[in-house]
């Protein structure tokens, strides 16, 4: 295996900013004030100034889509249970009664990030079969993936990083970028070079490396609450890109994904494919509790498989459309422990984040 180099990295998220927190209800009511105060400016200017109404016009649909996109996320952080995001949350009666504008969401974490999935996962499952390799590729196309991060790093686009291992289909219904990095499930190469990166401290990171190591030969997970110790002095740098929490909603996971994983031989889970449809068949009905998902699968709690199987969503997409002008924004929810200073860690409360805004015509 070569070692990493020091060449450029793609940072999937940026330098993580306590001060920033979660959507307030004033962020609402000024982004509202805005709006208005926008309109206003275009009924005068367009008597005037064709350029500068047209303008003024942009920004006055853009701030409604903000608008919008604030009332999204106050709804999404309204769960009632906040430890399971499913169909039955109340963002999704709201999306649904609302004709104006028109909206979507979509779990888009609960997929597998080639950033940082293991080769095991490939190899060891029926999810082997997702590749579709062309000429660029020798080999395993497992072991290119993972040497294919060491000498490119991370990419935001995965039809640009990794489509010459897998197909569009296969990348729009299987694949994702966005994910935080599990330390007990990413590989460990790319952990070492997200250190770095997340540091700038390369003889440290080779150091971790060797620690992720330990981790594996031992079989030994880091729990959550054992993270910042684990972590030391960066805890601050990594968190929460790195955590020890679950990768997966089972919710909104791919059904092959769902059976592959729960397939997995050494995990021995009793009867797999059983347990698959009956996860798959409740879903659709009602919500799956984290102790209703741990009696289904029927392994303890604290197994490895928990870290890929949770019943919470990490990286939602909003789509919102106003006369013909659409907002793609990504809204990530931050962990528990996240935001302590500004409101309170531990909180049951979900806060998020927008992490990718984009507005098109």
């Amino acid at each position: 295996m070569k070692k990493p180099d020091k060449s450029a990295y793609y940072d999937p998220y940026s330098p993580t900013d306590r001060s920033s927190g979660s959507i307030a209800v004033s962020l609402l009511i000024l982004v509202s004030f805005i709006a208005v105060m926008i309109a206003a400016s275009v009924v005068y200017l367009n008597r005037w100034f064709g350029s500068a109404a047209r303008e003024l016009q942009t920004n006055r649909t853009h701030a409604e889509l903000d608008v919008a996109l604030v009332k999204l996320i106050s709804h999404l952080a309204s769960d009632p249970t906040p430890e399971s995001d499913s169909l039955s949350d109340p963002v999704w009666s709201w999306i649904a009664d609302t004709t104006s504008p028109r909206m979507t969401l979509v779990d888009v974490s609960s997929r597998i990030d080639p950033n940082w999935v293991r080769r095991d996962v490939f190899d060891l499952t029926g999810l082997r079969n997702l590749f579709s390799p062309d000429e660029s590729v020798s080999g395993s196309p497992s072991a290119f993936l993972q040497q294919h991060r060491i000498d490119h790093g991370f990419y935001a686009a995965v039809s640009q990083g990794y489509g010459m291992l897998f197909s569009p289909k296969v990348i729009a219904a299987y694949l994702t970028p966005w994910g935080y990095a599990n330390i007990n499930l990413t590989d460990e190469f790319a952990l070492q070079k997200l250190y770095e990166i997340r540091t700038g401290n390369q003889a440290a990171s080779e150091v971790f490396h060797t620690e992720i190591q330990q981790l594996l030969r031992e079989r030994q997970l880091v729990s959550e609450q054992g993270l910042r110790s684990f972590l030391g002095p960066d805890y601050d740098r990594l968190y929460p890109v790195v955590n020890a929490l679950p990768w997966w909603n089972v919710h909104f996971l791919p059904a092959l994904i769902l059976r592959e994983i729960l397939a997995y031989p050494a995990y021995h889970v009793k009867d797999p494919q059983m347990k698959a449809q009956q996860i798959l068949a409740i879903r659709t009905q009602s919500e799956i509790s984290p102790d209703q998902l741990v009696q289904i699968i029927g392994l303890p709690s604290g197994h490895v498989i928990y870290q890929y199987l949770g019943t919470t969503t990490w990286f939602w997409k909003a789509t919102i459309e106003i006369n013909g002008t659409t907002l793609e924004a990504v809204i990530c929810r931050l962990p528990p422990d996240f935001p302590s200073d500004s409101q309170g860690g531990g909180s049951s409360v979900a806060h998020f984040r927008v992490v990718s805004r984009r507005y098109s015509q």
